[in-house]
């Protein structure tokens, strides 16, 4: 992407597929032409098919299985068709600005892959990772570079100044994580003590929170607390969302205040061992956040499960309307 080496089909490869594509009647040179298109863009859409056939096995709804899937073939070969059946007409015509978008889209993939590796390694070493990222797409934008003769408000000049922007983020990341930081929209926290810091000590800090690895551990609370609602928590060190309700969600007053009432307990399926699965086939979690509610009896609401994250409006509004 950013042209340091190509990797590329060989020239005999590319020469046989073109000719077999470009013949009339090809039955065969347009089924291969379209395998080749369907190998291209068949990981976009992994994620959204993925979702779709976990959907359908959850329902079991043929029917609206198959009307999910065929909208979604559509929408991958419609643009194809249209591309194909014009000849490439409306396509943009070929220039230098094509490598400032495919350096865009290098940069997009490099920020991905230092998503994607988070999961894996300690948010200290990320935050370093995103600085260094940050750095690099500063100093190719020419934040190091002399602006030389370029008038007020020029093209150039705002890029300068956006790169310099740039260069300052990223060094603050480098810094900060340096220090131990580990949070990107406050990479300097560690020199500033501030409210979110402050507030996600008083998460931790939860009055009654109990964190569980195994069901026995919540098979006990259960039995033990009879009487009080239940707030069962299920996250992991690498899920984002995790962070995200606790430094956003759980740490709003109002929504604290209302958990003080519940007995709030966090299972940790970081390491998604055995433990974990068995939580996982019980309750059919499929992964965190996940937050199951059980009412003064011990039994299960599966009507008031929450997956995914939510605002603190909107969590508040849910715990207010637990039966």
């Amino acid at each position: 992407m950013f042209d340091v080496y190509e990797l590329q089909v060989p020239n005999f490869i590319q020469t046989r597929i073109s000719r077999l594509g470009g013949s009339k009647g090809g039955v065969i040179g347009v089924a291969l032409m379209g395998f080749f298109s369907a190998l291209i863009v068949g990981p976009c859409v992994a994620a959204p098919l993925a979702g779709a056939l976990i959907y359908i096995g959850q329902t079991g709804d043929a029917l609206l299985g198959g009307i999910a899937l065929f909208a979604l073939s559509i929408g991958m070969g419609m643009p194809l068709l249209l591309v194909g059946t014009t000849s490439g007409r409306f396509m943009p015509k070929p220039g230098m600005w094509m490598d400032a978008v495919k350096a865009i889209f290098g940069v997009m993939l490099l920020g991905i892959a230092i998503w994607m590796i988070g999961r894996v390694l300690d948010e200290n070493t990320t935050l370093l990772l995103w600085g260094g990222l940050a750095v690099f797409v500063a100093v190719n934008m020419g934040a190091l570079e002399l602006l030389g003769e370029h008038p007020a408000w020029s093209a150039r000049a705002n890029t300068k100044a956006l790169s310099f922007m740039i260069l300052l983020y990223g060094m603050s990341l480098l810094i900060g994580g340096m220090a131990g930081g580990n949070n990107p929209l406050h990479p300097l926290e560690p020199f500033v003590q501030s409210k979110n810091s402050v507030a996600a000590v008083e998460v931790q800090e939860h009055k009654g929170s109990q964190k569980i690895k195994t069901l026995e551990e919540l098979d006990a609370i259960l039995v033990n607390n009879k009487g009080k609602k239940i707030m069962v928590d299920f996250y992991a060190d690498w899920c984002t969302s995790c962070k995200e309700f606790e430094a956003k969600t759980f740490s709003d007053p109002a929504v604290k205040a209302e958990m003080d009432k519940l007995v709030f307990v966090q299972v940790d399926v970081t390491a998604n061992d055995a433990a974990s699965k068995a939580f996982t086939k019980k309750y059919g979690i499929f992964g965190p956040p996940a937050i199951l509610f059980f009412d003064e009896k011990g039994n299960l609401n599966n009507n008031q499960t929450i997956v995914g994250f939510k605002e603190p409006q909107e969590f508040l509004d849910h715990l207010r309307g637990l039966k």
